[in-house]
């Protein structure tokens, strides 16, 4: 089941980094999937790592921006519910909460 909610994780966060990137309040993002579960959003200046283990719900963060270079651990729980910086939400939630580490215009 977490695989399908990492899928759908991904999704939401194509379409948020599509729509800031429209409204200009962010430029030249870019985002791969080099591995199985993990995410780079590339900036010009700023790199955002996702990555989540599917069977135990383990993973964590990275971003390296101008103003902030810091790693934290995350959970996903297999009904979706996300724990992240000491706090819990669902999905779309905690892709707001992590693009908003990214710096934006």
């Amino acid at each position: 089941m977490r695989h399908e909610l990492w899928v759908s994780m991904v999704s939401l966060f194509r379409s948020h980094l599509a729509a800031l990137e429209r409204s200009g309040k962010i430029s030249s993002v870019k985002l791969d999937e080099l591995f199985d579960n993990e995410i780079y959003i590339n900036t010009d200046t700023e790199v955002l790592s996702i990555w989540l283990e599917t069977i135990s719900g383990k993973g964590s963060w990275s971003v390296i921006t101008n103003k902030l270079d810091m790693t934290e651990p995350w959970f996903m729980s297999a009904d979706g519910k996300v724990e992240l910086s000491r706090e819990s939400m669902d999905v779309p939630t905690a892709v707001e909460k992590l693009i908003e580490k990214l710096s934006t215009k």
